[in-house]
């Protein structure tokens, strides 16, 4: 079906032109010898309405439009703004197509109106070269600006692709780098407690079980996005403040202790609020039980009038060069980026590493984050 934007400017074009043809004076000595009258009205009705169907269509459209326009112009009726209808059609052809078939398009329509205003008006027709050139140059403007437009919004999907890629592949770094963590710490725990404590060494087998399953789960929903899936991916659960609890207690153990402190969190925080401060808190876990145990940490969510604290400190021994944190660090970056916060990572004074990203909520003011 047409859009309202396509019905609108094929009525609009089609109101104008037949207005502006029907009270055009012939001008003796010029191409326009023939006054308008039922035929004309026709024509200048086919170069401007079926641009309704632009979109669907656009190689037929340019065409209908191109022929009602050489049609005019060989018996002599003026085109005026009905013309119009013929510079759009061919620039949607170019928009709608690719390069190859948009130069061939334009050789095509050239050499037509060359051929029409030159052997087929009338001798006495007074056609100049000016009139074959500008006709030419609206043509391959015309072309040029639909190629243009048309490689301008494929660089756009190219950059969305390549922004969504590197989304995805921060969520599956992020899941899969926490649940292997997590995995890692508590197999070890497992085994050192297999023959003294079976049942704390059950335990940790079962922690083991429910991260694999739920980094599976979550990597399957990344994976279908790449295939396509995006409706199914969308509807799944997506962490919240709320799964925070969850997360720490899948990696803490023996060597990695974990306090957490949440304030002021039960409010109306955004889900994507909600769901880059988990990420945070499960990146920086991550980090600890890679690079600083044995070490305490500490995480921090507090909710201040104008936006989300989340802090993460340990006091491990992990030097500079150990916990660079690679890829992790830079998504994280990129995770509060997109949500307009601030971040600071470091060594602390006292030893350990600390994590501080500032996320503005709704309200806040342009800075305060």
């Amino acid at each position: 079906m047409p859009t309202r934007g396509d019905l609108a400017l094929a009525f609009g074009l089609a109101v104008l032109g037949v207005v502006g043809l029907v009270s055009e004076p012939v001008v003796a000595g010029t191409p326009i010898t023939r006054e308008w009258d039922a035929l004309g009205v026709a024509l200048a009705l086919a170069m401007t309405l079926p641009l309704a169907l632009r979109r669907r269509w656009p190689l037929p459209v340019a065409a209908v439009s191109l022929a009602a326009t050489l049609a005019a112009t060989s018996l002599s009726y003026g085109t005026g703004l009905a013309q119009i209808g013929l510079l759009v059609a061919i620039a949607s052809a170019a928009y709608s197509t690719n390069r190859t078939v948009t130069v061939r398009l334009g050789q095509v329509i050239c050499g037509l109106f060359v051929v029409t205003l030159v052997f087929a008006l009338p001798g006495d027709a007074g056609v100049s070269l000016g009139s074959v050139a500008g006709a030419v140059a609206s043509v391959v403007l015309a072309l040029l600006s639909g190629d243009l437009l048309r490689e301008a919004r494929q660089v756009e999907r190219q950059a969305a692709v390549s922004a969504e890629r590197a989304r995805i592949a921060r969520e599956v770094h992020d899941v899969v780098g926490h649940a292997l963590a997590g995995i890692t710490l508590q197999a070890r725990a497992g085994i050192r407690r297999f023959d003294r404590d079976p049942a704390r060494a059950a335990a940790a087998l079962e922690q083991i079980d429910t991260l694999a399953s739920s980094a599976l789960s979550e990597t399957r929903q990344a994976v279908g996005i790449i295939r396509g899936d995006e409706e199914r991916a969308a509807l799944a659960p997506q962490p919240t403040l709320e799964h925070l609890d969850a997360l720490v207690e899948a990696v803490r153990a023996p060597e990695v202790r974990i306090e957490m402190e949440r304030r002021g969190v039960d409010g109306d925080v955004p889900a994507a609020v909600q769901r880059t401060a988990y990420r945070i808190v499960q990146e920086s876990l991550s980090n600890v039980v890679r690079h600083a145990r044995p070490a305490t940490a500490v995480v921090r969510v507090v909710r201040r009038a104008n936006e989300l604290t989340v802090e993460v400190r340990d006091d491990g021994a992990a030097t500079p060069a150990t916990a660079s944190r690679g890829h992790g660090l830079t998504g994280m970056r990129e995770r509060i980026e997109q949500c307009g916060g601030t971040l600071e990572v470091g060594p602390l004074a006292g030893g350990g590493w600390g994590v501080l990203a500032q996320l503005p909520l709704p309200g806040a003011p342009v800075g305060t984050a």
